[in-house]
This record gives structure tokens, sequence and C-alpha cells, in this order.
């Protein structure tokens, strides 16, 4: 199983980023389902060892309050479209304390790049890189965070991955 750890976009913060976006033919946005930030990418992982990421995961999450990310610009990645988040101070811990414990537990792929939260939003082809800039105004937008996961990854149609909640951890509200 290829899992990953990851705060997912509720619906309306979703259906309100998508909607914000141009439609353009050159361009396969994801469905808001595959909208999350990725916390720290584990890999593939045995039956047995998630038993391990279920206590990282509770650990993690009872050091942190929800919080509210403020979207901040558009960039372009290889052939990726992503939104990229403005780093809060729970949103760098939270991440800071899921890789530390994946580094302990001997567990993962740990990225050792500095840290970039952001929401892939969508790919382009590679002969469609004149597209013209993607700007939407997210100033007075906030998404609320108050839970993240483990989420289990397999390849869908068009390369597109599904992703499926395996396990939740919700924040505290301190």
């Amino acid at each position: 199983m290829r899992a990953f750890f990851s705060i997912h976009i509720n619906e309306n913060a979703a259906e309100h980023i998508l909607n914000a976006l141009p439609k353009n033919q050159e361009v396969l946005w994801y469905p808001r389902q595959n909208l999350h930030i990725t916390l720290q990418f584990v890999g593939e992982v045995m039956a047995n060892e998630m038993l391990k990421l279920f206590k990282i995961g509770e650990d993690a999450a009872q050091k942190i309050s929800a919080f509210l990310l403020q979207p901040s610009k558009i960039i372009f990645t290889e052939d990726r479209i992503r939104l990229t988040i403005e780093p809060h101070p729970n949103l760098i811990k939270l991440h800071d304390l899921i890789a530390e414990a994946l580094k302990s537990e001997n567990l993962g792929k740990l990225d050792e790049n500095l840290y970039t939260p952001h929401i892939t939003l969508g790919r382009v082809s590679k002969t469609s890189r004149d597209l013209p800039e993607i700007q939407p105004d997210f100033k007075n937008y906030e998404i609320p965070v108050n839970s993240f996961g483990i989420f289990l990854s397999e390849q869908g149609a068009n390369n597109m991955g599904l992703y499926t909640l395996f396990k939740e951890f919700k924040l505290s509200w301190f």
C-alpha cells in the first residue's frame, strides 16, 4: 500500500478554489475529492506498519490545535499547477512532528527539501506551457483545518491518483 499523511481540503473549500479557476481545455483539473495538502509522503507500507502510522498521527494530533490556512498564489511546477499555501506555524509544526516520528521509526521516504505546502490543482500537457497567467484572488479566503489523515494512494484513470482516507485524526480546539 502507498500511504501519505495529508490535510484533505473539505468540499466547500475545494469548490471555492476550483470555481475560481478558468475553464481551460489544455488543463486537466483535478476533481475536488483529490485536493489535499501533503504533510508527509510515506510510500509503500506493510499492513503491520500501519499501527505505527496510527500512533504517529494520534500523537501529532494531540499537540496541534485547529487552524486556518491562507492560499497564496498559483505556480507551475513541471507539468503541475499548484496553489501555494502560506506556511502557518501549526501546519509547519504538524509536518515536522510527523516527519520526525517517521524518521525515528525508520518509516517512509523522507524529503530533505524545505517543506513548501501547496495544493496540486491540475496537470498541463508538455506542449501547453504557454497558458495565460492564472492568479485568482484568495486574499480574503481561508481554508479551515480541523483534521488530517493517512491516505492510501492507487493509480486511477489518466494517471490520476485515487486517494482513500484510511484513518482521520481530529485536531484539538485549545
